[in-house]
């Protein structure tokens, strides 16, 4: 009597010299396998044992020496005992400086209050999926297929001092997009809370607004004696106070 299965192994390792591509990294360790391929495996016979693979495969890129920075990720684990994979794919990530728009590249004279004006940006995209071994099919990992983004968007404004005091008013928007939207409804009669979910697109805005204030104080102490070697010790004191407000936005959420 014997076993009829089909089975499969996926493997792939690869590196790039960051003097190839100034600016830009690649690199991969891969390896792909059905949950039993490791019983049939007779080339090594302590691999049966080896139950837990993983997968990676990185790219980042600046660009505009280093205005702006892309990383893309993707990240695989399987267990190879209940044959449960879980896939982290894609992993996306972009970050830009502070730039500011107002100021103009070159300019002669004080500059203006609003050329101080600077706006960051810091966007993720992260998509996920888990599925067993023996149930994997296209349908079936884009049925389990989740994904979530976040859009952060600082904004600062540095006035001019108001005499000794530095003013610093700020604003910050974050955006978020889900794909699943739970919903909670407590039950009365069975005293439990039902929960429910629906797949599409979500929507989740956040406001913030600050507002600082800071000041220097310095001060000299010399009150040492005629005979001291220490003539005087400067000392600096910096307060700051700080406010800041989040309206709800919750009622908005789609």
């Amino acid at each position: 009597a014997y076993d009829e299965n089909k089975t499969y192994n996926f493997q792939w390792a690869h590196t790039v010299d960051s003097k190839a591509h100034p600016g830009q990294n690649f690199s991969a360790s891969v390896n792909l396998m059905s949950a039993k391929f490791n019983n049939y495996n007779l080339t090594n016979p302590t691999a049966v044992y080896n139950n837990s693979i993983n997968s990676s495969i990185a790219y980042s890129k600046t660009f505009d020496d280093g205005k702006y920075n892309l990383t893309l990720n993707a990240n695989h684990n399987q267990n190879n005992l209940n044959g449960l994979v879980n896939i982290t794919a894609p992993s996306i990530g972009f970050t830009a400086i502070t730039v500011y728009p107002f100021a103009p590249k070159d300019f002669i004279g004080k500059p203006k209050w609003y050329y101080k004006l600077g706006i960051g940006l810091s966007s993720n995209i992260t998509g996920n999926t888990s599925f067993y071994d023996s149930l994997s099919s296209f349908h079936h990992i884009l049925d389990t297929f989740k994904y979530g983004a976040q859009n952060n968007i600082p904004i600062t404004l540095s006035l001019p001092p108001l005499g000794f005091l530095q003013v610093t008013p700020g604003v910050s928007f974050q955006n978020r997009i889900f794909s699943n939207k739970y919903d909670y409804i407590w039950d009365p009669n069975l005293q439990k809370l039902d929960t429910s979910s629906m797949k599409g697109i979500y929507f989740a805005n956040s406001l913030a607004f600050s507002l600082g204030f800071s000041t220097a104080i310095y001060g000299t102490f010399t009150s040492f004696g005629k005979n001291s070697r220490i003539l005087g010790i400067r000392h600096t004191v910096r307060p700051t106070i700080s406010i800041s407000y989040s309206p709800a936005l919750a009622k908005s959420y789609n």
